[in-house]
């Protein structure tokens, strides 16, 4: 019976933690070359130069590692959904 269960209730996603730490370095970085081109834009001559050295943030993968994690979090609901669901009713069979 439980491992039909655990058939039904399908995958348990991978843990989203890397990615999340992938997306917040990748902030981070991008945020600190803005910082320092802002500290240090008079030693720019003209604006083009500012804008050679602006850092470039992938947003395309981004946002693809932000939809993983939000897969994988709907993954999980949907597994304590369903365990939940499992639960009560075997609670129900028990209590009669």
């Amino acid at each position: 019976m439980l491992s039909q269960l655990k058939k039904e209730a399908g995958e348990i996603p991978s843990p989203t933690c890397p990615l999340i730490d992938k997306c917040i370095k990748e902030i981070k970085n991008h945020s600190e070359a803005l910082a320092y081109l802002k500290k240090f834009a008079n030693r720019y001559e003209t604006p083009d130069e500012v804008f050679d050295d602006l850092p470039e943030l992938d947003e395309g993968e981004l946002c693809d590692t932000l939809e993983s994690i939000r897969t994988a979090n709907d993954q999980l609901r949907h597994l304590g959904d369903f365990w939940h669901h499992e639960y009560k009713k075997l609670e129900e069979s028990i209590d009669g």
